[in-house]
């Protein structure tokens, strides 16, 4: 045998299938090798005309399928990010056969890597130690970290290497890079999923909560449907009456309480949600926005404020109300701009909803009318 190539094999097992030769060179983070990663943006468009889209839909497929499955960069001066071949062919079986989107956007396939990201982080049998990193990377969005090239099980795996791991099996990718670090993000909606549905099992595990199936889809069904989020907030506030974070009330700020709703909101049939997007006049916090080929009514834009009670605002009843009268102002300001653009106009059934926690208590829950 001259030579040997391997695919398809994670970092782990590539020390141990080279550890009896010392002239193996790994690819994986050579650039020309970037592209072999996934599919670039023409050859989506190629596979979509195989299977029947025609050229007036091919450029609104790519738009939605660019959300759902792309974003992969596997060197920093690569020039384009890449799709995930697979999670295309899943989606393209499916258009073939019945020229429109599968219900569900998210392969069986692809679902079952929730387990394998759950063994990454309890490597070693020390999930408890990286679940941090976990809660990082749903809170902030971004991990940073050099790149370990070799691993060894012998020692104990450090953060790095954790993360490193976790772009080696693609579950992050890169962002960019500065200083020599690396900047890590989750790549699309797809993996975002995974990782909300692991978050919440960390969540609850910490709560003593178990998450009631039947209860969450209903209240989201309430919600989608009838434009009444009341029941889902009802049951984000149990949670946060148990959740240990939660107790640490110093620690605890606008971002935790995204991050609480998200994956929450994530497990609806009918929408996806996106934190942030760039609009016009800024970046709205929660945006849940109809799935493809779903029949539901509204689509929602949320404004979420939380403020953080001192013992000393505690006591002053009258101080309380002057704070939350100026947050649900500027609330109602920031709402009423970003309804405004053309972001909003063009999404319809549009409804939007001022929410505020004041403490451990939603003393603001407020439609705002779309004009």
């Amino acid at each position: 045998m001259n030579r040997f190539f391997a695919t398809g094999v994670s970092p782990l097992t590539v020390d141990s299938l080279t550890s009896g030769f010392n002239i193996s060179t790994n690819l994986s983070l050579e650039i020309d090798f970037h592209d072999l990663m996934g599919f670039r943006p023409a050859e989506v468009a190629d596979v979509l005309r195989q299977v029947g889209a025609s050229e007036d839909n091919i450029p609104a497929l790519i738009a939605d399928l660019k959300d759902w499955y792309n974003g992969y960069l596997f060197h920093p001066k690569a020039t384009e990010r890449l799709y995930n071949s697979d999670m295309i062919m899943y989606f393209a079986s499916y258009y073939e056969k019945r020229q429109e989107y599968p219900d569900m956007m998210l392969d069986a396939n692809i679902a079952t890597d929730y387990y394998k990201v759950k063994k990454i982080f309890n490597i070693q049998q020390r999930e408890q130690e990286f679940i941090p990193i976990l809660k990082e990377l749903t809170t902030e969005g971004v991990l940073t970290a050099e790149i370990t090239r070799f691993f060894n099980l012998e020692k104990p795996i450090a953060e790095y290497d954790l993360i490193s791991l976790l772009f080696y099996m693609g579950w992050i990718t890169i962002k960019d890079i500065t200083s020599g670090l690396y900047n890590f993000q989750m790549p699309n909606r797809v993996i975002r999923e995974l990782y909300y549905n692991y978050f919440i099992d960390i969540i609850e595990q910490e709560s003593g909560l178990n998450r009631t199936m039947p209860k969450i889809k209903n209240a989201l069904s309430q919600l989608s449907n009838y434009n009444n989020p009341h029941p889902f907030l009802d049951l984000i506030k149990a949670l946060i009456d148990k959740d240990l974070s939660f107790r640490d009330a110093q620690g605890f700020d606008e971002r935790h309480l995204k991050m609480l709703l998200i994956p929450y909101l994530s497990l609806s049939a009918s929408h996806f949600v996106a934190s942030e997007p760039e609009w016009e006049t800024g970046y709205p916090d929660i945006l849940l926005l109809k799935r493809p080929n779903i029949t539901t009514k509204y689509n929602f834009i949320i404004e979420l404020k939380y403020i953080k009670l001192s013992d000393k605002d505690k006591s002053t009843e009258n101080k309380i109300e002057k704070i939350t009268e100026k947050v649900e102002r500027d609330a109602r300001t920031q709402l009423s701009n970003y309804l405004e653009t053309d972001n909003a106009k063009r999404i319809p059934n549009l409804k939007a909803w001022i929410i505020i926690l004041v403490g451990r208590e939603w003393q603001v829950v407020e439609e705002v009318t779309v004009i």
